[in-house]
């Protein structure tokens, strides 16, 4: 039985995936704040430097080659031996280039020891043996297994990064969540095809070009979430702990707000091919729950940046307030750009989107170096923020070249209420100025939901009245 003989994969699956993807990014958040006050902001960025680089290469590992076989074994699943045989070849060739760029990257930032301890970060995610879960749709050891591996990351921190220069233990614990990952998915795993490495390698070699043009726009966007924290490790610039530290805060939140895209892209395919009014329908609602997940919580932050780098990632962190300020601003640019390549895509404009996420990338590399060899870490982050900027009205013409219907925003009632939401966040938090950040947050809140309601009153004139005068 594949994902496409279940009738509430759309409903509860998808939730208790969304919730367990929730818990995941919840915990890790947490066990990198204390690994934050642990090291410092000196030991953190380095940390967070090979920890990204891991990320970043980790797309080549698990990108378009596994959507490749997954698609493959739900055509053919008695294949699913051999298939599986063939996953971690290719994986664990792919892990191979990767480990050789994070030690090459690492050794450049005179970091070779960190580089190599998350090079094993690919290893291990390579030698995870869920195809077949991914295949029959297991939720259960796919919600286990992300679950799993924010618990153990969590326990890790607590137990085994407790003090200044613990940067290897740090990574370390980055290592053993994704061991105890494969461990999870081990349980319920098929029992590989015995295959003669000459033809697995033959069979690797044939998806190969296929996987990598797949992997085009997923492997762009990660580099673009990537390149200013790598940069600033190979710069050797004293604030790459405090950045990446306001960095880690706002990537939790936008990791949220990728969820959307992730699971609209079905429904996305099969609305755009019923028609253009079923399409339009689909984006619109995408687009609704992406602005109301992202702008309210990015406003707040930005009037509560000073009080909150101090709260979670102690004192030391203080002065990252203005950077945490201008760097969430990134999250709704980045999660609309991230549903707007999800619609090309299934539109079948997935070279499109490659095309225009390789262009993105280079030129935030160029805007980015030119930025900071100007004005410095500030001249990097307001780079990468205008270009992101650009690369969304990019993407959103794009959609109107490519003859998809967009939906008219101001046709729909909920931008008002979306609007009033964020003056009550403001009134709020100016009312609370000077007071915790806690309760200048709480009064955030309290704002948004009033003037969220407020707006929803149908304040008309009562008809006794409009009579008599």
């Amino acid at each position: 039985m594949t994902r496409g003989d279940l009738p509430l994969f759309e409903r509860r699956g998808t939730a208790i995936l969304v919730l367990a993807e929730a818990f995941a990014a919840c915990a890790g958040f947490l066990a990198t704040a204390r690994i934050a006050r642990s090291l410092g902001s000196d030991g953190y960025g380095g940390f967070e430097f090979v920890a990204a680089l891991a990320a970043w290469w980790l797309i080549l590992v698990r990108g378009g080659f596994d959507a490749l076989l997954v698609r493959e074994a739900a055509k053919r699943p008695a294949r699913l031996p051999i298939l599986l045989s063939v996953q971690l070849i290719g994986r664990s060739a792919a892990a191979l280039v990767g480990a050789l760029a994070v030690l090459t990257i690492g050794w450049a930032a005179g970091r070779p020891g960190l580089a190599a301890y998350a090079s094993l970060i690919l290893v291990a995610s390579a030698l995870t043996p869920d195809l077949r879960a991914r295949l029959e749709w297991k939720v259960g050891p796919l919600a286990l297994a992300q679950v799993v591996r924010g618990l153990s990351l969590l326990g890790w921190s607590a137990w085994f990064v407790s003090g200044r220069g613990r940067e290897y233990q740090a990574v370390a614990g980055l290592v053993v969540s994704e061991v105890c990952v494969a461990l999870v998915h081990l349980r319920w795993s098929a029992q590989p095809a015995r295959l003669t490495i000459a033809r697995a390698w033959r069979m690797v070699r044939l998806r190969w070009g296929r996987s990598l043009a797949a992997s085009v726009a997923r492997f762009g966007r990660v580099t673009l979430y990537a390149l200013d924290p790598i940069l600033l490790g190979l710069w050797h610039d004293p604030e790459l702990g405090p950045y990446a530290a306001a960095r880690r805060l706002t990537f939790a939140l936008l990791g949220l707000a990728l969820v959307i895209p992730t699971t609209a892209a079905g429904p996305l395919a099969a609305a755009i091919s019923r028609g253009a009014k079923q399409g339009t329908d689909v984006l619109e609602r995408g687009l609704t729950l992406i602005l109301l997940l992202t702008l309210p919580p990015t406003l707040g932050l930005i009037l509560t940046a000073d009080g909150w780098m101090p709260r979670l990632f102690g004192p030391e962190y203080r002065a990252a307030g203005p950077l945490l300020a201008l760097l969430v601003v990134r999250v709704p640019i980045l999660a609309i750009s991230a549903f707007i390549q999800t619609v090309l895509v299934a539109a079948g404009r997935d070279r499109f989107a490659g095309r225009l996420m390789a262009n993105q990338v280079a030129v935030a590399l160029a805007a980015g170096s030119l930025g900071y060899a100007i004005a410095g870490l500030w001249g990097l982050a307001w780079s990468v923020l205008v270009v992101e900027v650009v690369g969304l009205a990019c993407g959103w013409q794009a959609l109107r070249d490519r003859s998809i219907a967009l939906p008219r925003l101001r046709e729909y009632r909920w931008p008002k209420g979306l609007a009033s939401g964020l003056i009550g966040i403001v009134a709020g938090c100016l009312l609370a100025k000077g007071s915790s950040v806690e309760i200048r947050s709480f009064l955030g809140v309290l704002g948004f939901v009033l003037a969220w309601s407020a707006s929803r009153i149908p304040w008309r004139t009562p008809v006794g009245l409009e009579a008599s005068s």
